[in-house]
């Protein structure tokens, strides 16, 4: 799916928001580029949860100086 169908949630770094796949709510989805390519955190049912896997995931990749949503470690 293009990301021209997807829109950042504001507030929150790498949080976007998109149609499911063959569903009706919209879903919300974390997302890190990493070396041009986009890796998914998951597919949540709020943007918060997203907020904390993008968070996992940007640790995971970047360390801990990551650019986060919130300060404490998950």
């Amino acid at each position: 799916m293009p990301l021209s169908a997807w829109e950042q949630v504001a507030g929150f770094v790498g949080v976007w928001k998109r149609p499911p796949k063959g569903g009706e709510d919209m879903v919300y989805e974390a997302l890190l580029l990493v070396h041009g390519t986009r890796v998914s955190g998951g597919v949540y049912e709020t943007p918060e949860e997203a907020a904390y896997a993008y968070d996992a995931l940007a640790r995971m990749y970047e360390g801990p100086s990551a650019a986060t949503n919130f300060t404490e470690k998950v």
